[in-house]
């Protein structure tokens, strides 16, 4: 039996293979990623708060995110085909503060309560009109992003400087540019192309090919990037190469 969060607490239920299927198949990223524990810690846990979902670091969840900005919390609505839950999933709107990284000034992110209480530190809900650093990942219909992890949603800022310091390079398009290719150039890794899909287009292609013309001028967001600490900020606006990611 596996604990599960409910409206009063945790309690003890059974999950049968058909749901699992189901959550594996048709679920957002986080929910696929929750039923893979859930087969891979077995059909016995203890009936801790982590049991469903282990802390996640912070390096973790910035190799994980597709969008990590510093942002301001507009509303939170709860959604209507939710309703008859006791926690149901949220909708919450925010704006991007943190230049560079979103080529939309506003973004929405679907919060879901009941994970969140699955944590080791029972995350509550954002309050609106506060400013946090979050950790956004694609990956819901419902949404514009969700949180890589409930623990690094909506976090209290270090500094107020995050909130207008440019987190960007530009990168000037040449013939045959791909977003998969850039990624691997700067990030080390083809599969972070989001990030840079997250910079600059607002839409995403419905054939999942964007448009790159030469001579086109693309953000390139920092935080991916594998680079050595003393490099000059002055060139976080400019023209320039990425050092070569360390092996």
């Amino acid at each position: 039996m596996l604990p599960v969060p409910t409206g009063s607490g945790y309690g003890e239920i059974a999950f049968g293979a058909g749901i699992l299927g189901i959550i594996l198949v048709g679920g957002n990223r986080m929910n696929r990623a929750l039923a893979f524990l859930i087969l891979w810690t077995g059909v016995s846990a203890p009936a801790h708060a982590d049991a469903l979902l282990p802390p996640m670091t912070e390096e973790t969840a910035l190799r994980s995110a597709d969008l990590v900005a510093r942002v301001k919390v507009l509303s939170i609505k709860q959604m209507e085909d939710d309703q008859a839950t006791p926690e149901p999933d949220s909708i919450i709107s925010v704006e991007v503060l943190t230049k560079g990284v979103s080529a939309k000034a506003q973004v929405t992110v679907l919060w879901s309560q009941r994970l969140a209480r699955a944590t080791l530190t029972r995350t509550g809900p954002p309050q609106v009109g506060q400013t946090y650093r979050a950790c956004l990942m694609k990956g819901t219909p419902k949404a514009d992003f969700e949180p890589v992890h409930p623990d690094w949603a909506f976090v209290t800022p270090r500094t107020p400087e995050e909130e207008s310091e440019p987190q960007f390079i530009v990168h000037t398009v040449r013939r045959g540019d791909t977003l998969y290719d850039l990624a691997k150039r700067y990030y080390g890794e083809g599969r972070r192309w989001r990030v840079l899909q997250v910079a600059n287009f607002e839409k995403e292609a419905g054939n999942g090919v964007y448009d790159l013309k030469p001579g086109m001028k693309l953000r390139v967001p920092t935080f991916p990037m594998k680079t050595r600490k003393d490099r000059s900020d002055g060139r976080r606006q400019g023209e320039g190469e990425p050092d070569k990611p360390r092996r």
